[in-house]
């Protein structure tokens, strides 16, 4: 693998059994990494190219590379930090479209992966926390009920009250016209600025106060 070629670099990783059971090849797709990114990074990247697929497809750049070191994560764990690099220029690329364009497409899988790396890979609650979020409002702006969302029930598993997901609900149409509909992480941020969702770091501050006061309670009993 001394000559990059992506097209063979991406069948490649498409495998992931054989890169399991080959550390040497699996070395190898380590070390090209930075040639992925780069050619990633390099184009202005067309919508078929940016949109999510539920199937296999040649065509899915980014989530075909994002999801084989997702994959490969489970057996070295750098790999976990590889596909989130590549879940978050993903994204980074259907926000410079939709300035390009200016049309607006749906960025839920790259923001529901990436929270869920930070959470259950990363060990990067606080961070998970901004990414399920953003990939509830982005739920909601495509006219998803909150209650369908994937990013609705991890919420509620990390602590987020039910009645601010609602918050967020009636909120994010405002927000919307504040500062418009193409990137949540920025309503996350305004949203946040303005004291209408706490942070993790709030949530778990309150959820150690409780366990504090459940502990001197107890012996009581």
């Amino acid at each position: 693998m001394t000559d990059f070629n992506f097209e063979e670099f991406t069948k490649l990783l498409k495998d992931t059994s054989w890169l399991i059971k080959n550390n040497n090849l699996r070395r190898d797709v380590y070390h090209q990494f930075n040639n992925v990114f780069t050619y990633l990074s390099r184009e202005d990247w067309p919508e078929d190219k940016l949109k999510e697929r539920h199937e296999y497809s040649k065509d899915a750049v980014f989530q075909n590379i994002a999801e084989g070191y997702f994959r490969l994560g489970f057996v070295e764990k750098a790999f976990f930090e590889y596909s989130k690099l590549i879940y978050d220029l993903w994204y980074e690329k259907a926000i410079e479209y939709q300035v390009r364009k200016k049309k607006r497409i749906h960025k839920g899988m790259q923001l529901h992966q990436s929270a869920q790396l930070y959470h259950e890979a990363l060990n990067r609650p606080d961070k998970a926390w901004d990414y399920y979020l953003a990939a509830l409002i982005e739920d909601i702006i495509d006219g998803r009920q909150v209650v369908e969302s994937q990013a609705y029930r991890a919420l509620l598993r990390l602590g987020l009250a039910e009645k601010n997901l609602f918050v967020i609900r009636d909120e994010v149409q405002i927000q919307i016209k504040k500062i418009g509909k193409m990137n949540p992480l920025d309503i996350v941020d305004s949203l946040k600025e303005s004291f209408l969702i706490p942070s993790y770091q709030e949530v778990e501050s309150i959820d150690n106060v409780k366990l504090s006061r459940a502990k001197r309670i107890w012996p009581q009993l």
